[in-house]
């Protein structure tokens, strides 16, 4: 294949990695506050989830520009494990 080609594959994975953890980084606004929400029991952590609902948009626009740098790391180690090679632009 064209390296060009192998370059765009690459690009593509990672992208879909990125958007995969992102997905499921447990703020509200997000998937993963679902199954955070499922495995906590409602008794003890009442008062978190409300915490969490109320001021989670806020929370995710901070981890937004402070965070995707270690979701960006993750996403490079998913790949390397799924291709065996590293990503090189």
């Amino acid at each position: 294949m064209p390296s060009q080609l192998l370059l765009l594959f690459g690009i593509i994975v990672i992208y879909n990695f990125l958007w995969g953890i992102f997905n499921l980084v447990p703020l509200p606004p997000l998937d993963g506050s679902w199954i955070l929400f499922r495995f906590l029991p409602d008794k003890t952590f009442a008062d978190f989830k409300i915490f969490l609902s109320r001021y989670g948009f806020f929370i995710l626009i901070f981890f937004i520009f402070y965070g995707l740098r270690w979701v960006a790391g993750l996403a490079y180690i998913l790949y390397y494990f799924t291709t065996g090679r590293m990503f090189l632009l």
